[in-house]
C-alpha cells in the first residue's frame, strides 16, 4: 500500500511540475515581443527608457533561468503577481470571483447529480424499452460532445 501511494505521489508531482513548467515557458516562446501582450498597440509608443522600464517592472529584464527561479519562489509563497488586465494582485482578483465561481460549480454538481440520478434510475427502471435505449443514445451523443460546443448551442436555443 505504501508503495503505492509513493508511486501515485510521484507522479502527481511530475504533472504539477510539468504543468508549472509549461505554464512559465509558453508565454516566452510565443511569437512576438512580450510588451505587445501585455500593452497591446501602446507597445509601440512607448520609449526606450519607458519600455525598459515596464520589462524591469515585470522581470523580463532577468534571464530566463533568473525568472523560472523567481517565478518557483513566487509560486511557493502563493505570490501570483500583478494583473496585467485589472492591475492589481491576481491574488485579490481571484478571491473577489471565487465566491459566484463556487456557487456556479456548485450549483451545477448539485444539478447534475439530482438530473443524472433520476434519469438513471428511470433507464434502469425502464432497461431494454426503446426509450430506454433512446435515453441512452441521447445521453452517448451529449457526453462525445466538446463542452463548449454544446454551451454555445444552449445559449443560442434561449
Amino acid at each position: 500500500m505504501a508503495s503505492f501511494v509513493l508511486r501515485k505521489a510521484i507522479q502527481y508531482a511530475l504533472v504539477l511540475a510539468v504543468a508549472v513548467t509549461v505554464n512559465f515557458a509558453l508565454p516566452r516562446v510565443a511569437p512576438g515581443d512580450p510588451l505587445d501582450y501585455l500593452l497591446g498597440e501602446q507597445s509601440h509608443q512607448l520609449g526606450a527608457e519607458q519600455r525598459a522600464q515596464i520589462l524591469r517592472q515585470f522581470g523580463l529584464d532577468k534571464p530566463t533561468s533568473e525568472q523560472f527561479r523567481d517565478y518557483l519562489v513566487n509560486l511557493t509563497h502563493a505570490d501570483l503577481g500583478i494583473s496585467v488586465r485589472y492591475g492589481e494582485p491576481v491574488r485579490s482578483v481571484i478571491r473577489d470571483r471565487l465566491p459566484w465561481t463556487i456557487a456556479l460549480v456548485g450549483t451545477s454538481i448539485v444539478l447534475a447529480s439530482l438530473i443524472g440520478t433520476v434519469l438513471g434510475v428511470w433507464a434502469a427502471w425502464r432497461r431494454g424499452r426503446r426509450s430506454d435505449i433512446g435515453s441512452m443514445a441521447i445521453v452517448m451523443f451529449l457526453d462525445s460532445t466538446p463542452i463548449f460546443w454544446l454551451g454555445m448551442l444552449l445559449l443560442g436555443a434561449w
